[in-house]
């Protein structure tokens, strides 16, 4: 099991209450532009879901990547693989990589928790599988 090596930190991390506003900081971000040009009637629409569907599993997955934080305490690295995973569903899955900047924010909190978990060599080998392998599902 993973033992995180500040404990009053990532305790604070892994409460729901932080996990809330995560996720609300991170959905307010990554849907404005999208809710606003949706509800404001500019531009065109290009994508194969209705905006309304993909809005949704834009907000759903903003969800899971914030909840995904509470995994810190105990499994840190499977918390900064979900965060990069739900990130790549956003921008490649629902292909709208524009809109999923604000989620590198968990991503980063999620590799905070790894750093404090593992020796700086392991972590660090943890965050350039992260971000590596993020930029080569993306450049794909």
């Amino acid at each position: 099991m993973d033992e995180v090596a500040a404990p009053r930190v990532v305790s604070l991390m892994r409460s729901p209450l932080f996990a809330g506003v995560v996720f609300v900081a991170t959905v307010v971000q990554v849907c404005a532009v999208p809710v606003l040009t949706f509800f404001g009637g500019g531009g065109a629409w290009d994508l194969a879901l209705p905006p309304a569907v993909v809005i949704v599993l834009v907000i759903l997955a903003c969800l899971a990547q914030a909840a995904s934080l509470m995994l810190v305490a105990s499994r840190p690295v499977l918390a900064m693989l979900a965060t990069v995973g739900l990130y790549l569903v956003v921008a490649v899955g629902l292909a709208v990589p524009n809109w999923a900047g604000p989620m590198h924010l968990v991503i980063a909190i999620a590799m905070f928790a790894v750093g404090t978990a593992r020796p700086p060599s392991v972590a660090a080998a943890w965050a350039a599988f992260g971000v590596v392998g993020a930029c080569v599902v993306l450049a794909a």
